[in-house]
């Protein structure tokens, strides 16, 4: 047996603001069809400014949706306190082919304290997105229509209300697929 380095592939991020109550869709990317192999996986790294200055707490929610599937929630949906201060706010997803679904695991590995909040890395003592306690060892699934077409991955942020000083508007998101065999 030897083991063969990983394959890494990247796919290109298109982002928007969240600005407006109700689902909006803030990052999308799309894996070609036929090129995810039952048990690779997928990491969305994601970085955004946001702010709750509307003077009350405001409610976001993350859900996250393939092509043709249902939209999974990401955690419970999380308040977050009125301030005047823009915080900047980091999270990461996994994402395993798993036969005809896609397992979603809010988490991952990264550089920030994911004790304190196992959906988000927080820059700030802010929390992009919070879930309960268990929520690092819950596994989410969509099922997209098949894997054979495009799978256009979509995260989509659910904002309780509108307001101008009340956002998620994020600044850079790295979509990426790694492969490990073993022959």
């Amino acid at each position: 047996m030897s083991y063969v380095p990983p394959s890494l592939t990247t796919y290109a991020t298109t982002l928007a603001n969240a600005t407006a109550s109700g689902d909006t869709t803030i990052c999308t990317f799309v894996v070609p069809g036929g090129t995810w192999a039952d048990g690779e996986m997928v990491t969305v790294r994601i970085f955004a400014l946001s702010k709750n200055n509307k003077g009350t707490s405001g409610n976001a929610t993350l859900k996250v949706n393939a092509t043709g599937g249902s939209a999974a929630t990401i955690g419970a949906a999380v308040s977050w306190a009125d301030s005047a201060t823009e915080a900047v706010r980091g999270m990461s997803l996994e994402m395993v082919r798993a036969g005809s679904k896609i397992a979603v695991w809010p988490g991952g590995t990264g550089g920030y304290d994911n004790a304190a909040s196992p959906v988000a890395y927080p820059i700030d003592p802010s929390n992009f997105m919070t879930s309960p306690g268990t929520a690092r060892f819950t596994w989410h699934e969509v099922t997209p229509t098949n894997f054979t077409s495009d799978v256009t991955v979509s995260l989509i942020m659910n904002l309780d209300a509108t307001h101008a000083t009340f956002y998620c508007k994020p600044q850079t998101a790295t979509a990426m697929k790694s492969a490990v065999r073993v022959k």
